[in-house]
């Protein structure tokens, strides 16, 4: 959305914003908040991994599980996930600093049909235009073989879907 905003602000225009399983709200980063363990309870639900299933396990077993359920190979999940460990504590410093702001354009939420909620009442408020569209995989298997065919299916039928109003622009 933010992309958008920049771009009406220079005079340029958009037809469609996709969000793909984006959250609208602003978590509070607490003291400690960038230690692995921490991460590690924001990443395992995204990847449907229950707290419960992780309960008992050493941190090694639990990012093993956690890895084993991104599909990524024994032999590189450990630095594989070490690294998304770095992007999703970058992404919720991200996230706790910005603060959303209304789009009245057209928006897409394409949420994996893993995630325990659809949109609330401030997304709905933030975007009034919203539809959502639930795609197969987790937060993070749905931008991956084999669920990314039908994500880019379902995005390109939304591009299109604008086209046919008469946008014309991607």
């Amino acid at each position: 959305v933010e992309a958008a905003l920049q771009l009406c602000a220079a005079g340029e225009d958009t037809a469609l914003v996709a969000m793909l399983d984006a959250h609208a709200f602003q978590p509070k980063l607490l003291p400690g908040f960038a230690a692995d363990a921490a991460v590690m309870r924001w990443i395992a639900p995204l990847v449907g991994v229950p707290a419960k299933e992780l309960a008992g396990l050493v941190a090694k077993e639990r990012w093993g599980e956690i890895a084993q359920r991104l599909g990524l190979p024994e032999d590189s999940g450990g630095e594989q996930v070490r690294c998304l460990t770095a992007v999703c504590r970058a992404n919720l410093h991200a996230l706790s600093s910005y603060k959303p702001v209304h789009y009245s354009g057209s928006t897409v939420l394409l949420h994996a049909e893993e995630r325990h909620r659809g949109p609330g009442r401030r997304e709905r408020r933030l975007f009034p235009e919203l539809r959502c569209e639930q795609v197969q995989g987790n937060h993070y298997s749905m931008l991956r073989v084999p669920h990314v065919d039908a994500l880019a299916t379902c995005l390109r039928r939304h591009l299109e879907e604008r086209d046919g109003a008469g946008n014309g622009r991607h």
